[in-house]
């Protein structure tokens, strides 16, 4: 969640080549990412980039990362409910003996509205 959630902060949405933006991965847990969290980022990142939601190209020797921007609804809906509604990512979320707390997420979320965000997911 909070890989997409960075992404989506920072706008990095693929699409067009006039209208995309990329992150790079090795950048993911600088910066606002809960430590908690952090160890599990990259692994998450690959994972979403294999069923779809995030999208990947090599810059420079270094990977990337941006928001699928043909799912943005299906984003959205995710980041909006911070439920998973597809079946293999509730798997891999829940896979494992690490699981984290979605309790996290709500102070984390919390900020992001404090900052001014007002819901407007249109753009």
């Amino acid at each position: 969640m909070f890989v997409l959630r960075k992404l989506e902060k920072r706008n990095s949405w693929g699409g067009a080549a006039m209208f995309k933006a990329f992150f790079y991965a090795d950048e993911l847990c600088n910066g606002g990412m809960p430590p908690e969290v952090a160890p599990f980022a990259h692994s998450v990142a690959n994972f979403l980039r294999q069923v779809g939601l995030l999208g990947s190209k090599t810059s420079n020797r270094r990977l990337k990362y941006c928001l699928n921007g043909d799912r943005k609804s299906e984003i959205y809906d995710l980041l909006d409910s911070k439920r998973a509604t597809d079946e293999r990512v509730r798997k891999y979320l829940f896979s494992g003996d690490d699981v984290i707390s979605a309790r996290i997420l709500d102070k984390y979320f919390a900020e992001d509205l404090d900052e001014g965000d007002d819901g407007d997911k249109t753009a």
